[in-house]
């Protein structure tokens, strides 16, 4: 058995909640898909009210496509675009180089 929680308020995030294993997931706000679930699975506007709290116990089916509109972590694509060869250093090479080199660019 799962539920769908939401506290009071426009702004408030929902949450399906297995029952039997207290697991969770934060889905989001309260858009128009997750209304639309909600309806498909026979809520009645008053009990979906985006303002009022949601206690709503659902199927498993429901909860499974609620859980699908949650928020998917990707990784970010990898640049596969050649990195530049680096330039040898000019000037002196195997040379011990002190201040004055540097100051008067010997």
């Amino acid at each position: 058995m799962y539920r769908v929680i939401k506290p009071t308020g426009y702004g408030t995030n929902v949450s399906v909640e297995n029952m039997e294993t207290h697991a969770s997931v934060m889905i989001g706000g309260t858009t128009r898909n997750v209304m639309g679930i909600l309806r498909e699975a026979g809520f009645t506007e008053d009990e979906i009210d985006a303002g009022n709290e949601w206690n709503l116990e659902i199927d498993q089916d429901t909860a499974k496509k609620l859980v699908a509109l949650a928020m998917t972590m990707k990784k970010p694509i990898r640049d596969q675009r050649k990195k530049p060869t680096e330039d040898k250093p000019t000037g002196k090479v195997g040379v011990d180089i002190d201040a004055f080199d540097l100051i008067y660019g010997i």
